[in-house]
């Protein structure tokens, strides 16, 4: 089936305001099924200059944010309502605003819930896709870093888990978006096939996918029908291409300069050494063609 490629954050964003599909994506992720899953709109702020702070000028979207409240059933029955954290981001500069963004959802008070009349602070599990691969992490697709309560004496594992602890820290799960290719090993691996850039062409794809997710394919076929979705894919698409144009070129510039100053220290490092011998200005003048006030200027 021909689809929308959800590298596109509108794409991505689109996908997920389906609640049914947002159910059964993120409950892929967690590896849990998730029974009531409430958006939070109001977190989603979407576009970042390549700067540190948004520039209406330049508003290469960077950073992409999500935010759910999502109840979850385990297998013994039991419920858990938690807040899942969703950030998409393209570059590895975006470390500190993960930061800042994660440490205003631990101090936000709407992320509670009353219970006996008192406000607890709900889990946080944060999800990551990342646009680039992490350092010595380069066959590993998904990363999942999850908590373990360990007795410090006997370093046996504790399998209870108390609601104080689990305020005060989360899990993780990281999506290295350029790393899902080529292999099929397990089902979740197989739904993030939607990602995969070697795939992508004129935004769209085509690929087998699990049954039981339809949806989701389904959700991201019908992105291709709406032309203002499409118009936003190309308005991007060239956002994206003018950024990595003005990078190069940012590069370029910063090799040649970086360049210029070598040869500039090289110049003062034998210009000194001549002086040294007891060479005079006038005679370096002559021999580099560079005017005495010109050598004086470099070896002060």
């Amino acid at each position: 089936m021909l689809i929308a490629n959800p590298l596109y954050d509108v794409v991505f964003k689109y996908l997920l305001d389906d609640n049914k599909v947002a159910k059964l994506f993120i409950g892929a992720i967690l590896g849990m099924e998730i029974t009531e899953l409430e958006f939070k709109p109001q977190e989603v702020p979407l576009a970042y200059s390549d700067l540190e702070e948004p520039d209406e000028k330049n508003p290469l979207v960077k950073v992409f944010r999500m935010d759910f409240k999502a109840q979850i059933t385990n297998p013994d029955g039991t419920t858990l309502l938690v807040l899942v954290e969703l950030q998409k981001s393209k570059t590895d500069t975006d470390l500190m605003r993960f930061r800042r963004y994660l440490g205003s959802q631990y101090i936000d008070s709407k992320n509670a819930v009353t219970i006996d009349g008192k406000n607890k602070p709900l889990p946080i599990i944060t999800i990551y896709f990342l646009g680039y691969t992490l350092k010595n992490f380069e066959s590993n697709p998904i990363i999942r870093v999850k908590r373990q309560y360990i007795d410090n004496f006997t370093q046996n594992l504790i399998l209870q888990k108390d609601p104080f602890i689990e305020a005060l820290s989360h899990d993780t799960i990281v999506i290295q978006i350029p790393q899902i290719k080529h292999e099929r090993r397990n089902e979740l691996e197989e739904i993030l096939t939607i990602f995969e850039e070697g795939n992508k062409s004129k935004f769209e794809m085509r690929f087998p996918y699990p049954g039981k997710y339809e949806d989701i394919v389904k959700r991201l076929n019908l992105a291709l029908t709406d032309e203002q979705l499409r118009y936003a894919m190309v308005e991007q698409e060239e956002i994206v291409k003018d950024y990595k144009q003005k990078k190069e070129q940012l590069e370029q510039y910063k090799k040649e300069l970086n360049e210029a100053n070598e040869l500039t220290q090289n110049l003062k490092t034998a210009l000194l050494n001549l002086k040294s011998k007891g060479v005079s200005t006038l005679e370096i003048s002559s021999l580099f063609n560079l005017s005495e006030e010109k050598i004086e200027k470099l070896i002060s």
